[in-house]
């Protein structure tokens, strides 16, 4: 059968592009899908290179069956967007640290966007209520000098107003000597006005009494 035919349809569209490519770079890396016999689909990580000094001239391809991979990978990103917190995932280096994961719901209660959360290193510090700077700065030296859990309540300052978020993570030394931050992050607004309504309560019935007392 022709190369063609074996690939799904929009992947077979592309073959005269990608051999294009190949020839003109030397090799190239890229994603397709195969058809099986049953009309069912394989998913394919390749590598492929060209032999000019081969006679004729070649092209040599090998692949990698990515499918299982695949949807594994699928079911765990449905997972991440039905929770009700954020996930990331944070790398502890020098000079700065960086998220290397966030997830839509970590975007959404951040009020961020992908793009600025992945490549500005300290979007996240800039929105910290000042009040809170303290505990987060000590947190992180803290966090720096140690791979166990740690968990931050604090406000940011989003453009939508305050929130009172809390983030819990757990840290992994990678073999180059990164601490890796896996962790969620939780809107604890609704949380903290009830405490703050309950201190106010409790502030009115410690004066009441104390009049009558009086």
């Amino acid at each position: 059968r022709n190369i063609t035919e074996l690939k799904a349809p929009e992947f077979a569209q592309a073959v005269p592009t990608r051999v294009q490519q190949i020839v003109s770079r030397g090799h190239l890396r890229f994603s397709t899908q195969h058809l099986r016999k049953d009309g069912g689909i394989v998913d394919f990580e390749a590598a492929a290179a060209f032999m000019p000094l081969a006679e004729p001239p070649q092209l040599a391809t090998f692949l990698r069956d990515v499918t299982k991979e695949k949807r594994v990978r699928a079911h765990y990103q449905e997972l991440v967007n039905r929770i009700p917190a954020g996930v990331f995932r944070y790398r502890t280096q020098q000079p700065e640290g960086c998220f290397e994961y966030v997830s839509p719901r970590f975007c959404q209660l951040l009020e961020v966007d992908q793009e600025t959360a992945l490549e500005s290193p300290t979007w996240l510090l800039q929105r910290i209520h000042p009040e809170d700077m303290e505990s987060i700065t000590r947190l992180r030296k803290e966090a720096g000098a140690r791979d166990h859990a740690f968990a931050w309540e604090g406000r940011l300052q989003l453009p939508g107003g305050y929130r009172w978020v809390l983030l819990e993570a757990g840290g992994t030394i990678e073999a180059n000597g990164d601490l890796v931050w896996h962790g969620i992050v939780t809107d604890v607004t609704e949380r903290q006005k009830l405490l703050e309504q309950h201190r106010l309560d409790s502030a009115v019935i410690a004066s009441t009494f104390e009049s009558v007392m009086v």
